[in-house]
């Protein structure tokens, strides 16, 4: 992507584009975004004023998109390179949050008369489609690759994404051992006036206790009136 002369990403986390989401903060330039809309409409800024610009984002939020896509991109010929997980493929275990998204992704995006593909797994093939892909972008028409679990390479996170943390007056790395500690953290956050950051880690030990950890803070926080349900990711 970087030879073909995309610049910036921007997306939505995703644990099946999670390596290539740390590759683009290690060599290229990579936007956070609060929902998938907002990307679509992060990248197409980019792309107006001269970036070539890449969407990351989960196929449950990819509904989210359907707005900038439909009415911002399509019309104004707006071309962007996507890539959307296939959360809950029929006949792979998956969280039922997932099972109609991942039925109907495809359709979703034919629906919307983007043109898209299955990203191979098989380097050269994957090569061979992205060249693909961006002569169609050359033609100011967006394109997605729809992308399975494993298709990426572990790419380990080298650096950190810059921040707005550091001026907004809380910020605080915690190393979280059990839950009580998890929930002590919280509350001293909620407690905090303005804008703020809290970046956690849970450690190996802790996993027994916090059960799938990705989702125990979204219990607990829902608790102090702040965080939403599982199944209500990006929403």
């Amino acid at each position: 992507m970087k030879n073909l002369g995309f610049q910036l990403f921007s997306g939505v986390p995703c644990s099946f584009l999670k390596n290539l989401i740390n590759y683009a903060i290690n060599e290229c330039e990579y936007v956070a975004a609060a929902n998938e809309g907002d990307a679509v409409a992060i990248a197409s800024g980019a792309y107006v004023g001269g970036k070539k610009s890449v969407v990351l984002m989960q196929n449950s939020g990819l509904t989210n998109a359907v707005s900038p896509l439909t009415s911002l991109t399509y019309p104004f010929r707006i071309p962007l390179l996507g890539f959307v997980s296939l959360r809950g493929e029929p006949g792979i275990p998956d969280e039922p949050q997932h099972e109609l998204m991942g039925r109907i992704t495809t359709g979703l995006l034919d629906l919307m008369q983007v043109e898209w593909q299955y990203l191979s797994n098989d380097l050269e093939e994957a090569k061979r489609q992205l060249v693909q892909a961006d002569a169609h972008i050359a033609n100011n028409r967006s394109f997605f690759f729809v992308v399975r679990k494993g298709t990426f390479e572990e790419e380990v996170l080298r650096k950190q994404q810059s921040s707005i943390a550091a001026s907004c007056g809380y910020t605080k790395s915690l190393y979280i051992h059990n839950l009580e500690e998890l929930e002590a953290a919280l509350s001293d956050w909620k407690q905090t006036k303005g804008l703020t950051f809290l970046y956690m880690k849970i450690s190996k030990n802790a996993k027994g206790q916090l059960g799938r950890p990705h989702m125990k803070p979204y219990e607990v926080k829902e608790r102090l009136q702040r965080f939403l349900k599982q199944g209500f990711i990006g929403q």
